[in-house]
């Protein structure tokens, strides 16, 4: 009977840690799109005070006016 107890509750163990371990993989993923999402917004911020800065209204003359400086910097 002692031997049978010890079976379950180590099956009961192992099923435990694996629900666990997929528990943590989901965190993981989870917590990754998070730090993406977060980084994207930064990094959306960032451009919008740029835009601010630059008098610009679109990123993408935002992104023209980086072009031409990049280009006249390699001119120079």
């Amino acid at each position: 009977r002692f031997a049978a107890e010890k079976r379950r509750l180590e099956r009961e163990e192992e099923v435990a840690e694996n629900e666990l371990l997929e528990l943590q993989q989901k965190v993981n993923k989870r917590l990754s799109r998070l730090m993406r999402l977060r980084r994207q917004k930064k990094q959306l911020q960032e451009r919008g005070d740029e835009m601010l800065r630059r008098n610009v209204e679109t990123m993408d003359d935002l992104e023209v006016l980086d072009n031409a400086e990049s280009f006249a910097a390699v001119e120079a």
